[in-house]
């Protein structure tokens, strides 16, 4: 069976019944749980894509229009105001403006470290869906006669079946544990992530010498 060009195999519905068929007729029933993990949790990778957008598409926008606005209001109220209540609340735009610079950083790191679990997904997933593939092909060549000279286990099943479900077992494995350690790590520094922006130093409410209205004089026209 070849394998489509695109990034997220099809789950082979047909060869993963023939591996579990096959792993039930040997007594491995890890055989069977390991597919339902590979196609339930990991063939599902697509499942990130609105939680990428929602980092790293709309909230940076929202962030970058914010920062825009604050920029903008600022250059107006320079040009026609000036004062000590004036600089105050330039020092108080200033510190918001850090923040939110800030958090669009950390908000363009949370997208990234999203589509990085994705792709982990992604590459485990396709290697695993590769060894049902590889599995299912040797057991339909044993139990059609095709392989020459089969000698059978003590069970009844041909041996190439037996060791074909043996390294499936291996390749999943390793998938498997692969994914998990990669989890493992993705939930550390996500939490990393989650701690910047809980450290963001957001401004409190506007000082009160930014209100003080004899601080407040019109800029003189030049």
């Amino acid at each position: 069976m070849t394998l489509p060009a695109g990034p997220l195999f099809p789950f082979p519905e047909e060869e993963a019944k023939k591996v579990i068929e096959y792993g039930q007729k040997l007594g491995v029933s890890a055989v069977a749980q390991m597919i339902k993990t590979i196609r339930d949790i990991f063939g599902h990778p697509e499942n990130i894509a609105p939680r990428v957008d929602a980092w790293g598409v709309d909230a940076k926008d929202s962030i970058n229009d914010a920062v825009s606005s604050i920029t903008n209001a600022r250059a107006d109220l320079k040009a026609y105001w000036t004062g000590s209540a004036f600089d105050s609340f330039g020092v108080y735009v200033d510190h918001l403006e850090k923040v939110f610079n800030a958090a669009g950083e950390i908000f363009g790191s949370m997208s990234e470290h999203l589509q990085d679990i994705a792709a982990t997904m992604m590459d485990v997933y396709n290697a695993a869906v590769t060894a049902i593939i590889n599995c299912a092909a040797v057991i339909v060549q044993a139990a059609g006669g095709v392989i020459a000279n089969i000698k059978e286990t003590i069970i009844g099943v041909a041996e190439p079946i037996a060791n074909a479900i043996a390294e499936f077992i291996r390749i999943a494995g390793d998938a498997i544990a692969r994914a998990q350690t990669a989890i493992a790590e993705y939930r550390r520094a996500g939490q990393d992530l989650k701690q910047e922006i809980v450290d963001l130093k957001i401004p409190e409410t506007i000082p009160s010498s930014s209100v003080d209205a004899e601080g407040w004089g019109v800029r003189k026209r030049s």
